[in-house]
């Protein structure tokens, strides 16, 4: 199953779209030399949940206006992650009853009051304590963000892209498309 996302154009994603702290730590995470002469991928995964760990107190919470499936899940929040998989970033759990064949999408949210509990499930990941997340969340097939400029990403990269010039606040219209992807696997 892949998404969409609509707003006069279309692009798709596999994973997931997010507001707040994952979208305002990728650019910080591409630029770090120390994550980049990481060579195993344990350790590059140890580091960015560090990196996460200690962001989490000082990312910017963003107002965020939006519906799913018709409900109002606007609010002002530190993580508004839509997900079709159960984890993101640095292999982080958050979503776990997110299916990638379900149809549906996961909207995990944190608010900015609720930062101590996100420090909280990240302390206990980072210690390798794989509880089930404590966060709340919504499922749906249709999302509709009233996005006004803040950093959004779709899967591991940045929307609007770079040199993609201004864009105008714009209603985005985020679909699950069945079928949409299909894996070729070798007989057996």
């Amino acid at each position: 199953m892949t998404s969409s996302l609509r707003s006069g154009g279309s692009d798709s994603f596999i994973e997931g779209i997010g507001a707040g702290l994952f979208a305002w730590m990728m650019p910080q995470a591409d630029a770090s030399q120390t994550l980049a002469n990481l060579d195993q991928a344990d350790a590059k995964i140890v580091y960015a949940l560090q990196m996460l760990k200690d962001r989490v107190q000082n990312c910017p919470a963003v107002p965020v206006r939006a519906m799913l499936d018709g409900n109002d899940i606007s609010g002002v929040y530190i993580m508004f992650q839509a997900m079709n998989i159960q984890r993101v970033g640095p292999n982080l759990f958050i979503a776990p009853d997110a299916e990638p064949g379900d149809g549906l999408f996961d909207v995990v949210l944190v608010a900015e009051d609720e930062r101590a509990k996100l420090w909280d499930y990240l302390s206990a990941w980072q210690r390798d304590h794989q509880l089930r997340p404590d966060l709340r969340y919504h499922r749906g097939r249709q999302l509709q963000i009233d996005w006004s400029g803040y950093h959004l990403h779709l899967d591991d990269a940045m929307w609007p892209g770079e040199g993609s010039g201004a864009i105008a606040p714009t209603r985005l219209d985020i679909t699950v498309e069945p079928g949409a992807l299909s894996f070729l696997l070798p007989r057996k």
